[in-house]
């Protein structure tokens, strides 16, 4: 089985493409999502992280706040660096336990989307890594509808992930997604099929 990470700067639509693509017959697995579930599978690991930013990020019944921890990691980079360092063991945990299940199931392709791919230096994971891209005027315009997030937050969050030529040079798929991106997400599952 191909193994495929799917990355690129927040905002430029990944898991947008990542969800077409599983509509074509290649299924993926979210980084995103799967750091959700973890939080909700593993107690243990809320109150690793209750211990190392404090309490004031959960609700009075036990609740992670995600916005106001997003606040503190994104503010910090050795903050997001301890975050991780928390979530990384569980997340990869059950990135292997889907990944065998895809392999049991005799799929030729399984997309993983990694946002911080490059920065976290997984690319030695992957058999192929697709990078989208856009260009920030639309990262910001994305990001203010998505997140509610001011363009100076917006810029800062941008700022503190590797640059996008740095990802493209690293990638062996680049997919533009400025506008509506259908026939580019055709020609990626193309070339996927034609490596398989």
């Amino acid at each position: 089985m191909l193994w495929i990470g799917i990355t690129g700067p927040m905002a430029c639509g990944k898991s947008t493409v990542a969800n077409k693509l599983s509509h074509l017959g290649c299924p993926f697995i979210s980084a995103d999502e799967l750091a959700r579930e973890v939080l909700i599978k593993f107690p243990d690991l809320l109150e690793q992280i209750k211990t190392e930013f404090g309490s004031d990020i959960f609700t009075h019944d036990g609740q992670l706040i995600r916005k106001a921890l997003g606040d503190i990691v994104f503010s910090n980079p050795l903050k997001l660096k301890d975050l991780e360092k928390l979530t990384h063991p569980f997340i990869q945990k059950e990135v292997l336990e889907k990944k065998n299940q895809f392999q049991k199931t005799g799929l030729k392709i399984a997309i993983y989307d990694v946002p911080l791919l490059f920065e976290n230096q997984l690319q030695d994971q992957f058999d192929k890594i697709i990078v989208v891209a856009c260009s920030i005027e639309m990262q910001i315009k994305r990001s203010a509808l998505r997140d509610n997030l001011s363009p100076s937050q917006i810029l800062d969050r941008i700022n503190k992930q590797l640059p996008l030529e740095h990802k493209i040079k690293g990638s062996d798929y680049v997919l533009w997604n400025n506008s509506e991106c259908a026939t580019n997400i055709d020609h990626l599952y193309l070339w996927l099929s034609s490596l398989t």
